[in-house]
């Protein structure tokens, strides 16, 4: 270890260099004082300027009674009803309003309602051929062209038509309609109508006819 002396010099000689250091930082200082005045005033006015872009920004034109967050929360509290209603709110006006076409769409998918163009209405209509043959498909109805393609094939009901056996015979099997054949088998089976045994008859021919059909 260095004796206390030396110690001494060496503490004597560090002060000396940091007292000579500090005053060719002060002479330098002073030097180019104009100089720092001037990088300190442009410095400021830089932040100035960034701060009144930042408060401007987030502003966006807010008048000077609503411009701080203070003013703000205290006219939320003030009208803590109207936020209330404001988000129960469900913007449906009653009044008539100018809506672009998408908006249209986009209220009607809201609450799922069809455009007028998709609706077919019982008073006169142009329709296109898809919207025609969409229209058949809703209501289960068959075109012009389906009927007039029957031909001899369809029952008709408002006018007399003649008719073979088979074609009979398959339409009474697509309405599950009996024969005017079957009705007297099953009358003559049953027999006398006002006899008390009617119920056991009627049973019977049932069972009987059930049984010549397997």
């Amino acid at each position: 270890m260095p004796d206390t002396q030396t110690l001494i010099n060496n503490v004597l000689a560090l002060a000396t260099r940091m007292g000579t250091e500090c005053k060719t930082l002060h002479g330098e200082t002073a030097a180019n004082s104009s100089s720092i005045t001037s990088l300190r005033t442009e410095l400021l006015g830089a932040i100035d300027t960034a701060k009144a872009a930042v408060k401007s920004e987030v502003l966006g034109g807010a008048s000077a009674a609503y411009d701080t967050l203070k003013e703000i929360e205290d006219l939320l509290k003030s009208n803590d009803s109207i936020v209330a209603a404001l988000q129960a709110l469900k913007c449906v006006h009653y009044d008539s309003q100018s809506l672009t076409s998408g908006e249209q769409t986009q209220a009607r998918s809201n609450i799922g309602a069809a455009a007028d163009a998709d609706v077919v209405k019982i008073v006169s209509q142009t329709l296109d051929s898809t919207a025609q043959a969409q229209a058949r498909s809703n209501i289960g109805a068959a075109s012009a062209a389906d009927v007039s393609g029957l031909g001899s094939g369809a029952v008709r009901h408002d006018q007399a038509q003649t008719l073979s056996d088979s074609a009979k015979t398959q339409a009474r099997t697509n309405i599950g309609a009996a024969s005017a054949a079957d009705l007297t088998a099953l009358s003559t089976a049953i027999g006398d109508l006002t006899n008390i045994d009617f119920v056991d008859a009627f049973e019977t021919a049932l069972e009987d006819t059930t049984s010549s059909g397997e």
